[in-house]
């Protein structure tokens, strides 16, 4: 689907926001929830639900409850996620890695009606908004594209929703958690889309 997908100038994806604080108090467990912030804004987009502080603290803290009980540490990878996304919520799901993680065909998955979970080395996202120089290690969703930005709903800060991030600066800053945060740049290209019901794309 992705593949015969002609890209329009723009697309911008009607995916539900949460922060990964909903109530903005940026402690345990919200402090370090943007995997979860951002698996739950896909799920919602898929299922037809929208948040509201109450419901999206509850699902965070339902998924951090669960990857408590796996023995997880607070930074997880997006296969990590994607168990998540299969155990909890039945999502089937594909995880792009390597040379199919490029700005064309992340443009073709979000022009074929994909939000994009993304892996990130935080502080090279260079966002104004977040706390200091940013986390390390972060996650957000990629919501859709215009001529020069991508758009992000990013959990790390309540100005979150559809931020947008130069294509370049974004790309660049995609890298897998390495289980360390010193080596996150050394992180593979990675991305993460979950299945609708519709036939997920599986070749670009």
């Amino acid at each position: 689907k992705a593949q015969s997908q002609n890209l329009p100038a723009e697309v911008k994806l009607n995916v539900p926001f949460t922060s990964q604080a909903p109530y903005k108090e940026w402690t345990p467990p919200y402090d370090e929830a943007c995997e979860e912030a951002s698996l739950a804004m896909v799920e919602f987009f898929l299922d037809g639900r929208t948040f509201t502080p109450d419901i999206a603290s509850a699902e965070i803290k339902y998924l951090v409850a669960l990857e408590d009980r796996y023995g997880w540490p607070v930074d997880i990878s997006t296969l990590q996620v994607a168990r998540l996304a299969s155990e909890t919520y039945r999502r089937k799901y594909y995880r792009y890695t390597g040379a199919d993680v490029s700005i064309t065909n992340i443009k073709k998955l979000l022009a074929a009606g994909y939000p994009i979970i993304i892996p990130a080395a935080g502080r090279e996202l260079q966002n104004p908004n977040f706390q200091g120089d940013g986390p390390p290690y972060h996650m957000l969703v990629l919501t859709g594209y215009n001529q020069e930005n991508f758009y992000a709903h990013d959990p790390g800060t309540q100005f979150g929703q559809h931020y947008e991030y130069p294509q370049d600066r974004l790309f660049s800053a995609i890298h897998e958690w390495t289980g360390d945060r010193a080596t996150i740049l050394e992180g593979e290209k990675a991305m993460l889309i979950l299945e609708s019901n519709v036939e997920i794309a599986y070749n670009f």
